[in-house]
């Protein structure tokens, strides 16, 4: 019985067969899937782009035109897509980020790309103010874990320069150069919401240029002290290549006693790659640079060494400077000081320095570490936290200086050099705080008080050498018939109804001194002078510096030409009706006599002269 069902099972499936004709196919068979391609159009790319479709199928893309992605997709199927791998200077973006295959190809698909971020600013010569027409600036950044030039420009006629496509990055650096000045180096962020970024350069002239051979022994002196020294037949041009012939050496001593910011980079230091950045205070900085008959790069050969020998600066007390310090050179590229060697106090006929012996020529540093302590705070505006604020730390009695940025909450940490005064001074865009303290010995510090940020139309920095000892910022003011002077007998006035400050009133040489001017009210008229309170030489010969930002613009000043008097009227500024601010350079000098007589003219009041009693000021 099992028999017979078991054939006719066989003859029924061979009768279905045959149904089907004589290929063998069956009817019921399903038909092939039709799949769709994508495709579309690509502009503005520069570089590569690498597409994904669901997170997966990576495919680069290189050429700008038509392009077809690879895959094959079904009806009905919704794709996401995405993008990695971009180029570093852009940011490129599909005209839709989804699709679904309707019954056909997607064949208008457009990926657009762009530059992203900008930087634009001013070269100007560190003293006057000047343009720096010519100065070559590169863009440091990292790009798939490698620091290289991300974009390069030169300064035009009136100093300004602009860079698009700068990328996005938390730690640019910018190197500004040029011929006869010491490079400066400044330290730069953005972001996607916040890709423009500013900033102005500031170089130092450089000491002297001395010329000579290549075949011969080659010094240079600045204030009678020999800061290089090389011996003959050393020098290799860029490809390596021993070279002879003439030599322009130029050379630029940095003090940084009044301003930290004349040093290259942010005060940190490495001693071997790989290690943590660690904090560094200066004794005296160094640059050189050699070059060619056609002005080409020239360095030491490979075996060869020369000696430096780096000025003490000013700040530092002979008494209190470390018979030996490490030597470190400063990395362009990644912004930081790189030790290498050490060098030697000598007391020199001529004053003192620090001698050492180099491989290389580029800004040398006579450094050492410094054990930090924390200094903690907030910055608040009207009492809201304040986020990604710039924090500085400048040492009063030491030089360094140190950065950090405050957090969502508003909140930082910052360190500094331990039992040591302390200059804090928080930023961001037009607005500005500034307070010293004094750092504990160890542990952490924590400011009582919010850095409270002020609109700031204006901010007057003055900065001297350490000669006289003490000079003193004045501000002069008339606003609707009402006089007023500003000075460290009178740090805050209320102008209508903005607060007038003295931030910082320094007694000991070199400042700072800081005057914040929140508002510019319409109708005022303001006056800013400095005055030789206490020591020895002049306004003139110390030298002093005057820094205003006025709305966002920098002007430098120098005490003018002519025998320098008691008084340095710097500038005045007038607003006009519609709010209009004018600036005036005044550059004169004034007797005792001349400046109360310019106090008469703006209605402030005549008070006993304080400048003449010393122990008003608590010396």
């Amino acid at each position: 019985m099992e028999f017979s069902k078991t054939i006719l099972a066989g003859t029924l499936a061979m009768a279905l067969i045959g149904c089907g004709g004589g290929d063998g196919a069956s009817n019921d068979s399903p038909e092939p899937e039709t799949s769709y391609r994508i495709s579309g159009t690509i502009s503005g790319l520069d570089g590569s782009v690498t597409v994904s479709v669901n997170g997966d199928s990576d495919q680069p893309l290189s050429a700008n035109g038509a392009f077809s992605l690879s895959g094959d997709y079904a009806d009905g199927t919704t794709l996401s897509l995405s993008l990695s791998d971009q180029p570093f200077t852009q940011r490129c973006t599909f005209d839709r980020s989804s699709l679904t295959i309707n019954g056909a190809d997607i064949s208008d698909l457009v990926l657009s790309c762009a530059d992203v971020g900008t930087l634009s600013g001013e070269v100007r010569h560190y003293y006057t103010g000047t343009a720096v027409a010519n100065a070559t600036l590169n863009l440091y950044a990292e790009v798939d874990g490698d620091r290289q030039i991300v974009a390069t420009t030169t300064s035009n006629s009136e100093g300004g320069f602009t860079i698009n496509g700068t990328g996005i990055s938390g730690n640019f650096q910018l190197v500004a150069s040029a011929n006869g000045y010491i490079l400066d180096h400044l330290s730069l962020a953005n972001s996607d919401a916040s890709p423009a970024m500013i900033a102005s350069a500031e170089l130092q002239p450089t000491d002297i240029q001395g010329n000579g051979e290549a075949s011969s022994p080659l010094a240079v002196s600045v204030d009678g002290i020999e800061v290089v020294s090389l011996a003959a037949n050393s020098l290799v041009d860029a490809s390596g290549n021993a070279y002879s012939g003439p030599v322009v050496v130029d050379v630029g001593v940095i003090d940084p006693s009044a301003d930290p910011g004349l040093m290259p980079g942010d005060y940190r230091a490495i001693a071997n790659d790989g290690d943590e950045p660690r904090f560094i205070e200066s004794f005296g900085a160094l640059s050189v640079v050699l070059s060619g008959s056609n002005g080409q790069p020239l360095q030491l050969s490979p075996g060869s060494a020369a000696t430096i020998r780096i000025p003490l600066a000013g700040r530092i007390v002979p008494a209190d400077a470390k018979p030996s310090v490490p030597l470190y050179w400063f990395d362009e590229a990644r912004g930081l000081w790189i030790e290498e060697g050490e060098a030697t106090l000598v007391n020199g006929t001529e004053g003192y320095y620090y001698e050492g012996q180099v491989s290389h020529f580029t800004v040398w540093n006579a450094d050492d570490y410094i054990n930090t302590v924390t200094i903690t705070g907030c910055v608040h505006n009207e009492g809201q936290p304040v986020a990604g604020a710039q924090v500085m730390g400048e040492g009063q009695d030491y030089i360094g200086r140190s950065t950090t940025s405050s957090d969502s909450l508003g909140n930082f940490s910052l360190p500094v050099r331990v039992s040591s005064s302390v200059l804090v001074n928080a930023i961001q865009g037009s607005q500005s705080n500034t307070r010293v303290v004094d750092s504990p010995e160890s542990g952490t510090l924590a400011i009582p008080q919010c850095l409270g940020l002020q609109p700031a139309a204006a901010t007057v920095r003055l900065s001297w050498g350490e000669s006289p000892s003490d000079l003193d910022s004045h501000l002069l003011g008339n606003v609707g018939g009402a006089g007023f002077e500003l000075y460290y007998g009178n740090e805050s006035v209320l102008v209508g109804d903005q607060l007038f400050n003295l931030d910082v009133d320094d007694t000991t040489s070199y400042g700072p001194e800081v005057v914040t001017m929140p508002g510019l009210p319409n109708g005022g008229s303001f006056h800013y002078v400095v005055h030789r309170y206490f020591g020895s030489g002049t306004i003139a010969s110390s030298p002093a510096r005057v820094e205003l930002n006025l709305q966002g613009r920098t002007r430098v000043f120098t005490p003018p030409a002519g025998d320098a008097d008691e008084y340095w009227h710097v500038f005045s500024i007038a607003v006009d009706d519609n709010g209009q601010a004018i600036l005036t350079e005044q550059q004169q000098w004034l007797s005792d006599d001349g400046y109360a007589q310019l106090k008469v003219d703006m209605g402030a009041p005549l008070r006993r002269t304080l400048a003449r009693q010393p122990a008003y000021k608590q010396r």
